[in-house]
């Protein structure tokens, strides 16, 4: 019985031993170390030296999963990666590259692509073959279209064009329906297509600093839209399907110009984020008072003059931002369910006083208010009512 115990035990350190003393390394970060062992090369990170072209017996890296040449200064994608068929993963951001040829076609088992902070302006319909990417990083190029065939890419779940000159999308988009981050920003785009509706899995939207006048009825059919960014772009309306986005938790539409809010957007049941700064808003939307989930409201640098007597900010606040409006009273009922509010900014108006309701909120932590037209007797009394809180001015 003992023999057995103790062949045993010299059988498991063997094994254990050998598999240790025969554990083959295949993260590289060096040319040289990878030549070494090249069928077993696997991961291989070159980046930041000085590279201007790959040596042509690089297939020998035929095992090669992920490659990443970023922060060299490649002028094009070298062609013998091309000959790497196994390759999921490739980065050939921060180089100099000026296109994308038909060669890229090559790299079937393509899960991601990063081609971003390059010179690219040109890219091959061929890219549409990759049928297996999910990950396209195109950001800071001179891009100013994509081919059509980009539609064509069923898998692709996060795609990075901002920082280009695209002036349109591709009209079939839409095809695009697995997809669930798309970021548009710093652009020339003045119409999304139709088709962009059918981006179903859309969680993450981002087309700030646009020309965007206006968005398509479709917008409303982006069932999964948690976060939507449209700040600086030229849109005054928005269409009443945009009520349709009940998902929608966060929205950022300052820097526009807008002047209203549709009464569909009572729709927004699970809106927490509502950036409506530096529009063209008059009055406040009363239908804000009914989107009980919200938590940061910003209204400010608008043209609001008067909040109606019957409207009540809802009582789910924690931010509200009303600076650089045109008010000059702020009726009582307005904040008197304000019991969770933290922070409260209304410099830059016209107000002399508060209304005693602001005794209700009793959570407040900063209150911003202007010094030029607040008494000192009237700020001493609003800091007897408020004693936590802390007043900026």
């Amino acid at each position: 019985m003992f023999k057995q115990y103790l062949f045993l035990l010299v059988f498991i350190f063997l094994t254990i031993g050998g598999c240790k003393s025969t554990t083959i390394k295949n993260d590289y970060f060096s040319l040289k170390e990878a030549y070494k062992n090249p069928k077993h090369v696997k991961k291989l990170t070159l980046v930041n030296q000085g590279l201007t072209e790959l040596p042509k017996d690089f297939s020998l890296f035929k095992n090669l999963v992920e490659l990443h040449l970023n922060r060299n200064h490649f002028l094009s994608i070298p062609s013998v990666i091309f000959e790497l068929r196994k390759l999921e993963k490739l980065n050939i951001s921060n180089n100099k590259i000026l296109w994308i040829s038909k060669d890229i076609g090559k790299l079937k088992n393509l899960k991601e692509l990063k081609a971003s902070f390059n010179k690219i302006d040109y890219i091959s319909d061929a890219i549409g073959s990759l049928s297996k990417l999910k990950k396209l990083s195109l950001y800071g190029n001179l891009l100013r279209k994509l081919p059509e065939s980009i539609s064509n890419l069923k898998k692709l779940e996060n795609l990075e064009l901002w920082h280009n000159k695209l002036e349109k999308l591709p009209n079939n988009i839409g095809n695009l329906n697995k997809i669930r981050s798309l970021s548009l920003n710093n652009n020339k785009l003045t119409a999304l297509p139709n088709s962009f509706g059918k981006l179903t899995n859309l969680w993450r939207l981002e087309i700030t600093r646009n020309q965007l006048e206006h968005l398509p009825t479709s917008i409303g059919s982006l069932k999964n839209l948690h976060e939507f960014l449209l700040s600086e772009n030229k849109i005054n309306t928005l269409p009443t399907s945009i009520g349709d986005l009940t998902k929608l938790e966060k929205i950022d539409l300052s820097n526009n110009k807008i002047t209203a809010l549709p009464d569909s957007f009572i729709g927004l049941t699970h809106l927490k984020e509502l950036n409506l700064a530096y529009n063209k808003i008059i009055k406040t939307p009363y239908i804000l008072e009914n989107i009980h989930s919200l938590k940061k409201l910003d209204l400010s640098d608008n043209l609001i003059e008067n909040i109606e007597q019957s409207f009540c900010f809802s009582s789910s606040l924690k931010t509200l931002d009303l600076h650089n409006n045109k008010l000059n009273n702020i009726p009582y009922y307005s904040i008197s369910k304000l019991h969770v509010l933290k922070h409260l900014s209304l410099f830059g108006n016209y107000l002399e006083t508060l209304p005693n309701s602001i005794s209700n909120l009793s959570n407040l932590e900063i209150i911003s208010l202007d010094n030029y037209y607040f008494k000192k007797s009237e700020i001493k009394r609003i800091q007897e009512i408020l004693p936590n809180c802390k007043i900026e001015q």
